[in-house]
């Protein structure tokens, strides 16, 4: 018996040791996804400053089975803390989207999104196509004070974000110009506030970048295992292998045609 206990033991322990050497990130990308975000009282914050127009929200989500109940919690300030998974990632999407363009930001108000050569902020898709709210996106751009971050945490997301890329174009995260960029914008900003380091923010990044576009992320499974290599969580969210370009090389080297990606439409 004593023996028995003893071998179970050292099994245990060999597991241990080869699950520590093996990167974690090689781990998770096959995994099941899932992570909490606390929103705090942002949810009421977003209706009550019109950025959500929970009648237009209802009337969306009608045809697709309704708000989910947790969602709807965060809405009323009953639900604090969200568990965002592959089942409600959608709505979760559009719910971030909704706090990464509104919110105060220097990434909004000084950044690309301002750049005189675009003709405007109100020309991107994360901005004309959040349709959601009492009168016009950009009544609300950048205008509403949600998430309160120091100096050095909003450097420190501004930091982030400029590394934090999505396939469905070539911009990163300091560059909201589609609602997945203004999304990862507001996640975020709710780190920020929880002085979250910059790896927590990337896995967090990752984890949403993985359940908002599955299929690239899959692609990316193929091209690392065929081609024999290992990836950080920040290069998982970066330029090499999540912008549009990166993609379109990792769909060339499979030898696949590229798909068409998540919408940028609510």
């Amino acid at each position: 018996m004593n023996k028995k206990i003893i071998n179970q033991v050292i099994a245990l322990f060999l597991i241990l040791v080869l699950a520590s050497i093996i990167p974690a990130d090689k781990q998770s990308i096959k995994g099941a996804t899932s992570l909490t975000l606390r929103f705090g009282n942002k949810g009421q914050m977003l209706v009550r400053e019109g950025v959500i127009d929970k009648d237009k929200l209802s009337a969306i989500y009608e045809g697709r089975g309704g708000i989910p109940e947790e969602i709807r919690g965060v809405l009323l300030g009953k639900i604090e803390e969200l568990v965002i998974t592959e089942e409600n990632a959608g709505i979760a999407l559009n719910f971030l989207w909704a706090l990464g363009l509104a919110n105060k930001s220097k990434v909004l108000s000084d950044g690309q999104m301002m750049n005189p050569r675009y003709g405007g902020a109100e020309n991107f898709a994360s901005t004309g196509g959040w349709t959601l709210s009492r009168g016009v996106a950009m009544d609300h751009y950048g205008m509403h004070d949600l998430v309160d971050l120091s100096v050095k945490g909003e450097k420190r997301v501004e930091n982030v974000a400029s590394n934090i890329y999505r396939p469905c174009c070539d911009n990163h995260t300091a560059f909201p110009d589609c609602n997945h960029g203004m999304a990862m914008l507001g996640a975020l900003s709710l780190l920020g506030k929880l002085d979250a380091s910059e790896d927590q923010m990337y896995e967090v990044a990752y984890k949403l970048n993985r359940m908002w576009f599955p299929g690239e992320y899959a692609h990316l499974n193929s091209y690392l295992e065929k081609e024999k290599k290992i990836a950080s969580i920040e290069q998982m969210v970066g330029m090499k292998y999540m912008s549009a370009s990166g993609h379109a090389t990792i769909m060339k080297s499979l030898d696949e045609s590229p798909e068409s990606g998540s919408g940028c439409v609510v």
